[in-house]
């Protein structure tokens, strides 16, 4: 979800459930990727902002990839 402002998004827990042990995989990020995110508890509709771009040359973010608690694979979440 596109966030305030050029290359800010939001990352939203759309479940019904906490996911516990959020883990970004940043090898799969765009070049520029900034996210604050220090809580292990990301509770039902708790949004995170955070900020992507691509250098020139690099492909367009489509997707994070994450994991948490119960699902211990990386999970591709799609981007705006």
């Amino acid at each position: 979800m596109p966030g305030p402002g050029r290359d800010s998004y939001v990352l939203r827990n759309v479940g019904d459930a906490a996911a516990v042990g959020v883990e970004f995989d940043t090898s799969r990020t765009p070049s520029l990727f900034e996210l604050d995110h220090e809580q292990s508890i990301f509770e039902p509709g708790q949004a995170l902002t955070f900020w992507a771009a691509s250098m020139a040359g690099d492909d367009t973010m489509s997707e994070l990839w994450l994991k948490w608690g119960d699902r211990p694979e990386w999970t591709a979440v799609p981007m705006p």
